[in-house]
């Protein structure tokens, strides 16, 4: 990076944590956020789903927090009986995940679909009641940029480029 004419990130954050390992990149270094295609979210198409429901996606892996998720829809799911939590994407994580639904007793409540088509997943998007960004860290959060085109309220982590 020090050789580098110029070092861009998806964030304030991710490019903050890059001067830090590379003090003398600071000041030939600017955040360029990610950007998604707005048409994708044109048509309005509602996934089918017999409840109402709240929808994350990501990877399964430990920094998207999606164990916290499922242990924090357990502690408002008897208060909110009538919503359900869709969690889409695969990854290392997804077993112990699907082993934790298990174990908390939410497998009428909780649906991990796993891999989705394009389609559904915007269809989840346009259908759900808002979406959660349950990350540990977060370079930028683009998930969050998909559920404000589908335009839906979110509940997000306050981590890394989430909140800044």
């Amino acid at each position: 990076m020090n050789d580098a004419d110029f070092v861009t990130g998806c964030s304030a954050e991710f490019a903050e944590g890059r001067n830090q390992i590379s003090p003398k990149i600071q000041n030939k270094s600017l955040p360029i956020p990610n950007g998604i295609d707005m048409s994708e979210f044109e048509l309005k198409k509602n996934y089918f789903h017999s409840r109402p429901y709240l929808f994350s996606i990501g990877r399964f892996v430990h920094k998207k927090g999606f164990d916290i998720l499922i242990k924090a829809f357990k502690e408002v799911s008897g208060k909110n009986p009538d919503i359900d939590l869709i969690i889409g994407g695969t990854g290392e994580e997804w077993q112990e995940c699907a082993l934790l639904v298990e174990k908390l007793g939410l497998q009428m409540r909780v649906k991990m679909p796993g891999l989705l088509s394009r389609e559904d997943v915007i269809s989840l998007y346009n259908g759900c009641t808002f979406f959660v960004l349950p990350s540990r860290r977060e370079p930028f959060g683009i998930t969050n940029l998909e559920a404000m085109a589908a335009g839906k309220a979110i509940i997000a982590a306050d981590v890394g480029g989430v909140q800044k």
